[in-house]
């Protein structure tokens, strides 16, 4: 026996576990984040479905945490992966707190009619998301959605109950069935969308109408972004690379959008 050699073997094998561990921890909080799943537990929530699923990705320097509602059914898998949900807003990490916001059930849409997007249950999931993220991080609360994500901020905002839940909104690439009854709102409310989306629910226009719309009653900011040129591929209204979601422009949508976060 040489137990020297052997001691010597053993650290090496040591400081080489060390560094595995290590590196493993860093990639788990690079990219595999905990699954949160937030109680609904208000009398209009569907009991049915007693969790609400979201995925927190956190950023050191920033005062601000943007909730984000997914387009579709809302689902996206039912957001029960470890793995944050990979969107048009992946260059956003680390430099905003980040929450995807996911249904535990399907909500269908013909025609870009959703009407479970202004149930109160829906309502509820969104207003017990806002409460627990606010708790947790104490910082500024931006809602946002994307393409039929916009008719629930849209709804949402519609009863002014919810005003004062959040710092403010963002509408991206706005669905044409957009909802906004609120007789007047006070908060920094920006509209971004390609120029060249070829969704045939979501054009252009219809954030420039709910921009303009928004503009006479709101009392605080309101500005519609429109990127320009980028290169595109896949589905129209489904790939993440597509100009519905902003295809190679997405990272300046998104300095955009950071932007505008920053100075309000």
């Amino acid at each position: 026996m040489h137990p020297k050699k052997d001691w010597k073997n053993f650290l090496n094998s040591f400081i080489i576990l060390l560094f595995f561990f290590s590196f493993s921890e860093k990639v788990n909080a690079d990219f595999h984040l905990p699954l949160i799943k937030v109680p609904c537990g208000t009398t209009d929530c569907n009991l049915q479905y007693n969790m609400t699923n979201t995925h927190y990705k956190k950023a050191d320097n920033s005062n601000d945490l943007l909730i984000y509602l997914p387009g579709g059914r809302g689902t996206r898998n039912l957001g029960y992966s470890e793995i944050f949900p990979q969107t048009h807003l992946s260059s956003l990490r680390g430099k905003i707190d980040l929450v995807f916001l996911a249904s535990p059930y399907p909500m269908p849409h013909p025609k870009s009619n959703a009407p479970l997007r202004k149930s109160k249950d829906h309502f509820a999931r969104i207003k017990t998301v806002i409460d627990f993220y606010k708790k947790k991080t104490g910082k500024r609360i931006w809602l946002s959605g994307c393409s039929l994500g916009t008719n629930s901020v849209g709804h949402f905002l519609s009863n002014p109950e919810h005003h004062s839940l959040i710092h403010g909104a963002i509408f991206m690439c706005t669905n044409y069935n957009v909802v906004f009854r609120s007789k007047t709102i006070d908060m920094p409310i920006l509209l971004i969308h390609h120029n060249s989306d070829k969704c045939s629910s979501n054009p252009v226009s219809a954030s420039i109408k709910l921009g303009k719309k928004i503009k006479k009653i709101n009392k605080n900011d309101t500005t519609v972004i429109r990127i320009s040129g980028g290169e595109a591929s896949g589905d129209p209204c489904s790939a993440q690379t597509s100009f519905h979601m902003f295809g190679s422009k997405a990272p300046e949508a998104n300095d955009k959008i950071l932007e505008y976060i920053n100075s309000h």
